[in-house]
């Protein structure tokens, strides 16, 4: 018994001193109980039994004064714990339906067996638990194991049947289930055994440097024999390269990488493969779209009447951003006078305080080009005239300018408070404008104006402000709002870009997708827009939402993303196009990956069967025996001496002990 080996651990413990205190105290008990029943014990034989009682009594309370802590382990038999996992993809209905198979009567079958050995047996499907066999729909878009390691967890299965057709379309293909090696899996293959061959396009990734393009092409064989197949890397439907692959049989993933110099791709590279001596199955794709994430430089050429810290600040502020090239041009520099640059030579044109006078607006008439962006940057003692003769001519804009002698204050972008800004003038609009885009000082005149390709910032002074704001409240809103005009105005969307992953999917697929967003405006809910080309049909998505998004529809794809400004303007990202394939996987993929399926089995030490050899002799042959489980529990001395009733024996040697003192008369 439990309590006795705890009687004789605390009787050692007294012995050998493991607590002082204690061991002190029950010796000079034992003393004192000696000296006190001495004279007694001698007397007779029942005093003597008498003091023994007692003594015996004091042993067996003497765990309870120190009420320790103790393990016991107990062991026990239990039925076997088998989950019964149930593919639930259309592919298996359609196989039901192509093939004839009833899958209620294999359900059954293993229902009866289940009863006959007393296993307990709990049915799922791919994602959940289901409360038995009857309800189960074959209505999933796609096929993955990867949350039979969650099912097999939750309800501490001993054993696993899976039951599918092993054809995987989601995630990558293994026999690895992420089980612990003593847990058995055994598998039901469903469908016709076929002779798999299939080679496609698992996953493409560039890598970029200056100069060249890594395209890094990981390719899934599924084959039952050496084939061969030809890859073609194409931009704008231009081949650029052709290569002949040699697989081998087996079922596995590939790598290769090709190089080529930059400048040999557009915007976006086509990868394709095309069997020579088979015919592809074509599970996975055989077409690939990928954007060239390589980006020229954007060539912007500044003007400025003459050089000034503002001029400098500009320049500056240029440098800091990415993939841009400056010219810089001034009013006296030698390539001015020589009047070498041409307007189209440049992807858009920064007017520093220009124009300012006449000449510098018959140097600019001159050289204007309509499809480039402009952006005017206002200076020092800037003479409004010209530029708004330029602005009201070129971009058909209707502004009229007078004189100003009063400090004026901004909001700008309707976030930063500036005040005391001595403006010289004011320019007003006689037609009306977008308030979203053409912002007022705080008397109704103009500090932002745009119109049509041109940008203008009439803010006198921006570097003096900005140093302001930086040195004393160490603020970079004025140069961050700056920089956020140049991204937009000429197109870079480098502060605010969507990026495709993969530009090509087939129906059931989940939209790979990558948003950067750097501007310093607050994101107010930011959504996704995705217009289908063929039919303009538009849905919008909260994009802040993190479940994923499956492409359920053919067709031809744009999609962009937006949020509104603190301005209640509309800010938008690049827009990026994507097609979808009339074609899933779970509706033509109809038979039996038992390569697959045996590759589970027997990594997991379990028994492989197609569904049709399916009989009760198999079933059999699964472990049916109970379960020995031993299970520690924890108790208190006390706990031990009620449960083992170890306290009846106590008040019997008690009530024994009355017994003899009233015999004796010592009662």
């Amino acid at each position: 018994m439990l309590y006795l080996d705890i009687v004789i651990n605390e009787l050692k413990s007294i012995i050998l001193f493991e607590k002082y205190f204690f061991s002190i105290t029950c010796i000079s008990l034992l003393v004192f109980f000696y000296f006190l029943y001495k004279n007694i014990f001698s007397s007779n034989y029942k005093y003597k039994v008498i003091i023994l009682i007692r003594l015996l009594f004091i042993i067996l309370l003497l765990p309870l004064i120190n009420n320790k802590i103790h393990n016991k382990t107990e062991t026990s038999l239990r039925n076997q714990n088998i989950s019964i996992i149930i593919d639930n993809s259309k592919s298996l209905d359609h196989i039901s339906k192509k093939d004839s198979i009833n899958f209620k009567n294999i359900f059954n079958l293993i229902n009866d067996w289940s009863k006959k050995y007393e296993i307990n047996l709990k049915w799922h499907n791919l994602d959940n638990d289901i409360q038995d066999y009857k309800s189960i729909k074959f209505d999933k878009e796609n096929t993955t194991f990867s949350n039979i390691k969650n099912i097999v967890q939750k309800n501490e299965s001993d054993q696993i049947i899976i039951f599918s057709d092993g054809n995987i379309n989601t995630d990558y293909i293994s026999n690895d289930l992420f089980l612990p090696e003593y847990k058995k899996v055994h598998t039901i293959g469903i469908g016709k055994i076929k002779d798999n061959m299939d080679i496609g396009v698992q996953d493409v990734n560039l890598n970029t440097s200056k100069d060249s393009i890594n395209i890094d092409i990981v390719f899934s064989a599924n084959i039952s024999k050496d084939a061969i197949f030809k890859l073609n890397i194409l931009s704008d439907n231009n081949i650029i390269n052709i290569d002949t692959i040699r697989v081998k049989e087996g079922e596995y993933f590939f790598e290769k990488t090709y190089i080529f110099k930059s400048n040999v791709f557009s915007k976006d590279i086509q990868v394709n493969i095309s069997p020579i001596n088979f015919n592809d199955l074509i599970i996975h794709n055989n077409k690939w779209v990928i954007k060239n994430r390589y980006q020229q430089n954007l060539k912007l050429l500044l003007i400025s009447n003459s050089l000034s810290y503002n001029t400098m600040f500009i320049k500056n502020l240029i440098s800091s951003i990415d993939l841009i090239e400056l010219e810089h041009l001034y009013k006296f520099d030698e390539n001015f006078l020589l009047n070498k640059y041409s307007f189209n030579d440049f992807d858009g044109i920064i007017l520093d305080n220009f124009p300012n006078n006449l000449s510098d607006y018959d140097y600019l008439k001159n050289k204007f080009v309509d499809k480039i962006p402009y952006f005017f940057i206002e200076g020092y003692e800037l003479n409004p005239e010209y530029i708004v003769k330029f602005i009201n001519e070129k971009f058909q804009a209707k502004l009229n300018f007078n004189d100003n002698s009063y400090p004026k204050s901004i909001l700008i972008n309707n976030e930063k408070n500036i005040s005391n800004i001595m403006s010289l003038f004011n320019i007003y609009s006689s037609e009306q404008i977008d308030l979203s885009e053409n912002f007022h000082y705080n008397n109704k005149s103009l500090y932002q104006i745009h119109k049509k390709n041109f940008l203008g910032l009439f803010i006198p002074n921006l570097s003096e402000i900005s140093f302001y704001l930086k040195n004393k409240y160490e603020d970079l809103y004025l140069e961050k709002y700056i920089k956020y005009l140049i991204d937009i105005h000429f197109g870079q969307n480098n502060l605010y870009k969507l990026n495709l992953d993969k530009k090509n999917y087939l129906i059931g697929d989940k939209l790979q997708i990558n948003i950067i967003n750097t501007l310093s405006n607050e994101q107010k809910e930011q959504k996704l827009i995705i217009k289908n080309i063929n039919n303009n049909q538009i849905d919008t998505i909260n994009n802040n939402i993190t479940s994923d998004i499956i492409l359920s529809k053919s067709g031809n794809y744009e999609i962009y993303s937006l949020y509104q400004g603190t301005n209640t303007k509309q800010i938008n990202s690049n827009k990026e196009t994507f097609f979808v394939e009339n074609k899933s996987i779970e509706s033509d993929q109809v038979s039996q990956n038992k390569y697959l399926l045996n590759s589970i089995s027997s990594k997991y030490n379990g028994l492989y069967v197609d569904a049709k050899n399916l009989n009760e002799t198999w079933l059999s042959k699964i472990e049916n025996k109970k379960v020995i489980t031993n299970s520690k529990k924890i108790y208190t001395s006390l706990e031990i001496f009620i449960k083992e009733k170890f306290f009846l024996l106590v008040l019997i040697l008690f009530c024994f002990e009355i017994y003899l003192r009233k015999k004796t008369g010592l009662l």
